[in-house]
């Protein structure tokens, strides 16, 4: 079962995080805000002084950054990147002013986790 289907099958019940481990290596997008260098099509190399600002959320959990599970979903903006699950959680985990991800299927469900939980 692809994870976009998994979040929207289970979105309506009590989702614990244990699910993240079975999909840890599947593509997750986010939406590219900005960036303080010029971006091209195709692998970033990233080095210690790029910096991007990504789509956020307010969420009663707090500042939630915004994943999606297809690279086709239409919120995404025409720069976006993608990343497998487990190195986008280890990212959010690094990010100091970011509380937690938001995991956004191509319909209205979704899935949101903060830090103390990604930890685990």
């Amino acid at each position: 079962m692809p994870l976009n289907t998994y979040i929207i099958e289970n979105a309506s019940k009590d989702m614990n995080s244990s699910f993240l481990q079975k999909f840890a290596d599947v593509e997750i997008y986010f939406s590219i805000m900005e960036s303080n260098k010029p971006l091209n099509n195709g692998p970033v190399q990233a080095s210690g002084d790029f910096q991007l600002r990504l789509q956020t959320a307010n969420l009663n959990i707090g500042r939630m950054a915004i994943f999606y599970t297809t690279k086709t979903d239409s919120r995404l903006t025409q720069k976006f990147a993608g990343m497998p699950l487990k190195r986008a959680l280890k990212m959010v985990d690094e990010l100091s002013d970011i509380d937690g991800i938001l995991i956004q299927s191509d319909q209205e469900a979704w899935f949101a986790i903060d830090k103390r939980a990604i930890k685990k």
